[in-house]
């Protein structure tokens, strides 16, 4: 049995990724396994990565959908005709095989339109098709000029690749969703029923060290983990918090624009020396880490509104997981798929 899985984001070191990988290693036994992907993850450090050994599983590149920059019209424009390159590359991909698996949040414009025998979409989280033109966009989207840009973005967009036509989630035959946080809101936003297939845990059960007064959190340099309030906070108690330290744990940054953003960030706390930042670590020197923290810190969805942008709460939390495995302690932001991760 030939099995395609495709990914609509970028390969890279993520909890989406994750599923897909160990997805993957599930069904090397029952036939020719082989993921498409995008961008410029290095296979060589799966295993060193994600902690998993892929022995009959292929990889194939089908290219890169990602501008260097957003702020012109063009280079969007550009973005959502390379992806549908790939989403055409991949639909042919897709028609050679028994099984396609596309793991998703629909937030990609051009989705591949599935074609194997069967074909099942593993949706992380759902979005309103008529918004997937604003949701895309890295502008102001509340100033003048951002709502003139949104606009003619939008006119182009659905002029030439309409995201309606093209999302393709009735020729699924089998919906698959991560969560019943996510389940809920495709139900609200598709009307459709989904079944519920929880993500992977790879949870520990004799690694244990004594434990160290350690705050421990993990998450991409970015807003919506709230990387930025965690350290914030920690910086307002830590006059209360005597002999702890605070470790911040995120994946290699590729882009050079938030690479200078991050060198500028570090540099602003060197004045606090119990803070500290691991970037790029691998699986195994993270358990090292889980294992003497006491405290998981996770405040990814504080603060947003759920019927504005439920997107940006966390769909289901598989560190959160993992780290009470550990010994360690959670707190997190009650809300999204973590106050359900049952």
């Amino acid at each position: 049995m030939k099995i395609l899985i495709y990914d609509s984001y970028d390969l890279s070191l993520g909890g989406a990724q994750k599923y897909i990988l160990f997805l993957a290693k599930a069904l090397e036994e029952y036939g020719k396994v082989t993921i498409v992907y995008t961008g410029n993850y290095n296979l060589d450090n799966i295993e060193k990565d994600f902690g998993i050994k892929l022995k009959n599983v292929q990889f194939k590149k089908v290219g890169n959908y990602e501008p260097k920059h957003y702020f012109s019209l063009f280079s969007i424009l550009l973005r959502d005709f390379l992806r549908k390159r790939i989403g055409k590359k991949v639909s042919r991909l897709s028609s050679k095989s028994d099984l396609f698996f596309f793991s998703n949040h629909f937030t990609s414009y051009i989705q591949p339109r599935p074609r194997a025998k069967k074909n099942i979409s593993l949706c992380h989280f759902p979005i309103k098709l008529e918004r997937l033109a604003r949701y895309n966009t890295k502008i102001n989207k509340n100033s003048f000029f951002g709502k003139i840009y949104l606009g003619f973005y939008e006119f182009f967009s659905r002029l030439f690749f309409s995201p309606v036509k093209n999302s393709y989630i009735q020729d699924y035959q089998y919906l698959v969703c991560n969560s019943k946080y996510t389940q809920k809101h495709i139900i609200k936003y598709w009307k459709k029923n989904t079944e519920l297939l929880y993500p992977p845990i790879q949870m520990n059960r004799t690694f244990f060290k004594s434990k160290k007064n350690i705050i421990i959190s993990f998450g991409r340099f970015d807003k919506r983990k709230k990387t930025f309030d965690l350290i914030n906070a920690y910086k307002k108690i830590s006059k209360n918090l005597n002999n702890w330290k605070y470790y911040i744990f995120i994946p290699k940054i590729e882009l050079e624009s938030q690479r200078k953003d991050f060198g500028k960030f570090k540099n602003e706390l060197k004045k606090f020396e119990n803070i500290r930042f691991f970037e790029g670590l691998g699986y195994q020197e993270i358990r090292e880490y889980l294992s003497m923290s006491k405290i998981f810190w996770n405040l990814s969805g504080l603060g947003e509104d759920e019927n504005k942008n439920p997107q940006n709460i966390e769909h289901f939390g598989m560190v959160n997981t993992e780290a009470m495995s550990f010994g360690c302690i959670p707190i997190i932001f009650n809300g999204g798929g973590q106050s359900n991760a049952d």
